[in-house]
């Protein structure tokens, strides 16, 4: 049997076990073993490529194919010829994962679409008849960044579809069409025509998609966890997913085919992350049935399966092709016509299809004249027919516009096709315009005066350490992750870098905190009246652990006046700001104790004592918080370097289960909050246990009897459960009024001097680039602020796939009502992403501006 590889999907199982399949599945086929299926040597093709997600064969060019190569800011987009791996042309085109192809009845045209998350462009393509050179022809801009799933196809009444879901539960519907002309040209124009949340369960997170032509607007929307469901986007109700099949492996990716002479059934190969394919039939009238699991291991053993896709020809095969690609290994080219009699699901010689054929198109059901006005879908309900309107459109005939959903200070709706889409006037964005937009004060790079020469290729993490006797010396000190230029940046606040600490080679840091005034203690555990200010930082790769400086504020002054005086100073003429304590990396087994994700240091009193505690949170994909009480003693050598000791305290699940990201602590309250990828913040107030009390579990949702929906309340305690965790905001995943986007990153807490103290809570929403603001003053209510996001200015580019943030409310450099700092991953120019630059930074903007534009 399979093995499950997702801790959410554990969790999400559960939830499953109190919901019926609409179409249950035999539970010995259904857990069955695939069959392993033996291929003769002329069935199948490898061909090594890094890194590539997918890729799709040409028409008219047998041996060629368009594939996404690297998910990162330069990744690109390449025809490459199969037999030798060569690329014979290639577009920029960064952090692209999927690739799908247009349908071109005359098999001429190659349409690509693609999607890029550096600016959420869904763009499409034309491959030019020599297979020389991929031109973008037309672009839709989104707001959602991190996408689950692109595919295109025919419907059953013949038209050209798209379909875009989103990680954050979005799923967008598409039309597409492909003119072409006398004098050989080839036109292509598209236009969304929706754009809905799709109610899946939590913790379920779409990674693929494919266009069936066995009914009208349908699709097949596969998740992380092993479901994957039928859509109907002309449904009246909306697009229900209805679950159609299950297994406990993730799915990276699926495909629809067509057996040639078969006018009445559809076909989708689901490839799961054990290389393992499985293949569901449907007729035109009926349900969704597993036909059979398969193999090919006998054959080649492939690892990371990350696309698959299906083509009538191509490569040699003339009688249908299965293209699987892996990050690992490159393409996989099989016969896909031996590959499914050698399972017995069809007769040898039969011709698969990859586009759906004439003979399955059926006419539409309503005549030219009754189309709805071309702005919906128009359906038979009995002998009535129903119009289904497009976004933007209403009435009985879809006849009748909607009002521009964005406000007219803001934006305004220009397209008449598309009366819903707005169009952001300066200084907003998001789909309605309701999105404030700020600017950077400044940009962070790393410069190229220390060892690592200007690298910094991954930063993550930045946080603002506020100098003890002079505010104007504070400074920003980011990480870098990436394994080669892995350490701690130190900057002042006019963005002069005024130190470096590297890690190990093939080791990169993530979270940074500090802990401030930490006691030093002698051999006896007695206090020596000596404090330090401490640096703590996750190390990933080769090392598994947490990394601890000592942080020298009379070192950050003297740098300062180094290089006022002497701007070209080597790092021989500084001095160290961050001083490695004795044994400053503290390892963990990935097997026996943990494996460190994200991290965060405060200082608070437990219950039932008056003594502080200094405090390391350490966050897992497991969803398991570690919290460890940090002490630092010096040994009788007073010139070494004191330790630090780590001892575990407590460990916890936290929320739903999934995957960790970031967390923050409260000094002042003993408030932790930790951010849940996937499902929100959640808050445990820690000052209401003493420092070994267990801490509670979140209790399972409950399930909306209609919907068959878990849907996690938000904000839901009184002031005598303050013991129980409570959810500040949530994604629309967790929750339809959710205010989160996925995925959920960083965490920082504003304590305004101003009001008392007044918290905000910030969380960056890296699916959508935006900032979250919420007043958490209050242990039992939370108030959502408002949201902006950060746009290009004078003194930097805009922020795209914001990661990690830090604020400070302290008074430094100018900043009069302090700062927040956050992660860019990359420098653009505009939307053009030929002119994307690799190495990421961090954006310092004005608190003020952020008050200005919010409130």
């Amino acid at each position: 049997m399979r093995a499950h590889t997702s801790f959410a999907a554990l969790y999400v199982a559960a939830l499953f076990a109190t919901v019926t399949l609409a179409n249950p599945l035999p539970a010995a086929s259904a857990g069955a073993d695939p069959v392993p299926i033996t291929l003769a040597s002329t069935d199948f093709k490898s061909l090594p490529f890094e890194d590539v997600k997918s890729a799709i064969p040409l028409y008219g060019h047998d041996g060629q194919l368009l594939a996404t190569a690297k998910e990162t800011v330069d990744g690109f987009m390449a025809v490459v010829d199969a037999s030798s791996g060569n690329v014979r042309a290639s577009s920029p085109f960064g952090r692209a994962e999927w690739v799908a192809r247009v349908p071109d009845p005359k098999k001429q045209a190659n349409v690509v679409l693609s999607w890029s998350s550096v600016w959420a462009q869904f763009t499409a393509f034309i491959v030019d008849g020599s297979g020389s050179k991929i031109t973008p022809v037309a672009r839709i801009d989104e707001t959602e960044e991190d996408v689950g799933g692109l595919c295109a196809g025919m419907n059953s009444e013949g038209e050209r579809t798209a379909v875009l879901v989103t990680k954050g539960g979005w799923v967008k519907y598409y039309l597409l069409d492909i003119d072409h002309k006398d004098n050989g040209q080839v036109e292509f124009e598209m236009q969304r025509i929706q754009s809905k949340f799709l109610p899946l369960q939590p913790a379920e997170i779409p990674s693929a998609c494919t266009i069936h032509g066995a009914a009208p607007h349908r699709a097949l929307i596969a998740t992380e966890t092993g479901s994957v469901y039928e859509v109907d986007f002309s449904s009246p109700n909306g697009p229900s997913p209805k679950p159609i099949y299950q297994v406990d492996a993730e799915i990276p990716a699926l495909a629809t085919f067509y057996v040639d002479g078969d006018k009445d059934t559809a076909y989708a190969v689901i490839a799961e992350e054990d290389a393992a394919l499985t293949v569901l039939s449907r007729p035109r009238v009926g349900d969704w049935r597993k036909v059979q699991s398969l193999s090919v291991k006998p054959t080649v053993a492939i690892e990371d399966v990350s696309g698959v896709s299906v083509a009538s020809a191509g490569h040699g095969f003339t009688n249908g092709v299965l293209t699987v690609t892996s990050k690992a290994s490159g393409f996989h080219f099989f016969a896909l016509d031996s590959v499914l009699a050698a399972a017995g699901i069809v007769k040898s010689g039969a011709r698969i299809l990859g586009d759906l054929p004439e003979s399955m198109e059926t006419k539409a059901a309503c005549d030219a004249d009754d189309r709805c006005h071309d702005n919906g879908f128009c359906l038979l309900n009995g002998k009535d027919k129903q119009c289904v309107c497009y976004e933007g459109f209403t009435g009985k005939k879809c006849d009748e516009r909607v009002s521009c959903p964005c406000a007219s200070d803001r934006g305004a709706c220009p397209d008449k096709k598309q009366p819903a889409v707005c169009q952001c006037k300066p200084g907003f964005t998001g789909p309605t315009c309701s999105v404030a937009a700020v600017t950077p004060a400044l940009t962070l790079r790393a410069s190229d005066r220390f060892e690592n020469k200007g690298s910094a290729n991954d930063n993550d993490d930045p946080e603002v350490y506020v100098h003890p006797t002079n505010p104007d010396d504070s400074v920003i000190i980011g990480t870098t992750k990436s394994k080669n230029d892995g350490g701690l940046h130190v900057w002042a606040m006019d963005g002069t870098e005024l130190a470096f600490a590297a890690v190990p080679k093939k080791s990169g840091l993530n979270s940074v905190d500090f802990l401030m005034n930490v006691p030093v203690l002698d051999a006896a555990g007695k206090a020596t009246g000596e404090k330090v200010d401490l640096a703590l930082a996750g190390v990933r790769g080769k090392i598994n652990g947490i990394g601890i400086w000592r942080i020298d504020p009379a070192a950050i002054s003297a740098n300062r006046k180094t290089l006022a005086t002497k701007p070209g100073a080597t790092q021989a003429e500084l001095a160290p700001v961050l001083i490695p304590l004795a044994d400053h990396i503290r390892e963990f087994n990935k097997d026996t104790e943990l494996e460190v994700y994200g991290s965060c240091a405060f200082t608070y009193t437990p219950k039932s004592t008056t003594t502080a505690s200094d405090t390391l949170i350490i966050t897992t994909k497991k969803a398991i918080a570690y919290q460890y009480t940090v002490s630092v003693t010096r040994s009788a050598d007073s010139k070494t370097e004191p330790k630090a000791t780590l001892t575990l305290a407590r460990q916890w699940s936290v929320g739903l289960g999934s995957q960790l990201e970031n967390c923050v602590g409260d000094a002042e309250t003993g408030a932790l909050y930790v951010g849940e990828e996937s499902i929100g913040v959640w808050r445990y107030d820690l000052a209401q246990f003493s420092v070994t009390d267990a801490i509670p579990s979140m209790p399972k949702p409950a399930m909306d009897q209609a919907t068959g929906r878990f849907t996690v309340p938000i904000g839901k305690r009184t002031s005598s459960d303050l013991r129980q965790p409570v959810l500040v905001d949530s994604t629309q995943l967790a929750n339809p009024n959710g205010k989160l986007h996925r995925d959920v990153e960083g965490l920082a807490l504003y304590a305004d001097p101003a009001k008392r103290g007044q918290r905000t809570l910030v969380v960056s929403s890296q699916g959508a680039n935006e900032y979250n603001l919420y007043d958490v003053s209050s242990p039992t209510s939370f108030a959502f602020r408002g949201k902006f996001a950060i746009r290009a200015g004078p003194k930097g580019d805009g922020v795209t796939k914001t990661d990690s943030l830090a604020v400070s409310s302290a008074k430094m450099g100018g900043y009069t009502r302090g700062v927040l700092v956050v992660h860019d991953d990359a420098t653009t120019a505009g939307a053009d992403l030929t002119q994307v630059q690799k190495q990421a930074t961090f954006k310092v903007v004005d608190w003020a501006d952020v008050e200005k534009r919010v409130g």
